[in-house]
């Protein structure tokens, strides 16, 4: 069975990719409904057994903090991986300027329908140029809190992204390279 499509997607992947996306969507309801699962404070039996559940093996099924990681690392793999198989560094800058416009697009969207709710359940809460300013620069360079709060691992990702894009295009062309953790031998 190959590994990749014709195009080069990295077929095994999407399925872990699915069912992090399911956890995390998990972990945001959670946070939202049921805090008391991942901040416990109550001494109470209900939060004693909350607090049980919160440290057990169960907060892998709800808790986002895992997917994210294990994203960021899919990311760096999936990055590297076209690199390291042409070894042509003209790949580098193209998709390093491509890659804030990918983020670009799905964050515009989400800013929005926030945009959009805000103004139906929260008249004048944010302004256009607020929403503007973070949807451009503020969501993907500033680690700062940001009127939709889930999109604060964008920036870094998106930095991430150019640290590994640069150190590609300084060390990618060695013959043995220092990237091969993100490019395990048996995908060659």
């Amino acid at each position: 069975m190959p590994l990749t499509e014709p195009r080069g997607n990295l077929r095994f992947l999407d399925g872990l990719r699915g069912i992090l996306c399911v956890i995390v969507v998990i972990s945001h309801c959670v946070q939202l409904y049921l805090p008391s699962l991942r901040f416990t404070s109550d001494q109470t039996l209900k939060g004693r057994i909350e607090h049980y559940i919160a440290c057990s093996p169960l907060n892998l099924f709800y808790s986002g903090l895992l997917p994210v990681s294990l994203f960021f690392v899919m990311s760096g793999f999936v990055i590297s991986y076209k690199f390291n198989k042409t070894r042509d560094t003209s790949l580098i800058t193209k998709v390093f300027i491509k890659r804030y416009f990918r983020f670009f697009i799905p964050i515009s969207a989400s800013y929005v329908i926030m945009y959009v709710l805000s103004c139906l359940f929260y008249p004048n809460h944010i302004s256009i140029p607020h929403v503007l300013f973070e949807t451009t620069f503020e969501a993907y360079f500033r680690n700062t809190k940001t009127i939709n709060g889930v999109l604060w691992t964008i920036s870094y990702e998106l930095l991430g992204s150019f640290l590994i894009y640069s150190l590609l295009s300084i060390f990618g062309q060695k013959k043995i390279g220092y990237f091969s953790i993100l490019y395990p031998s048996y995908l060659q």
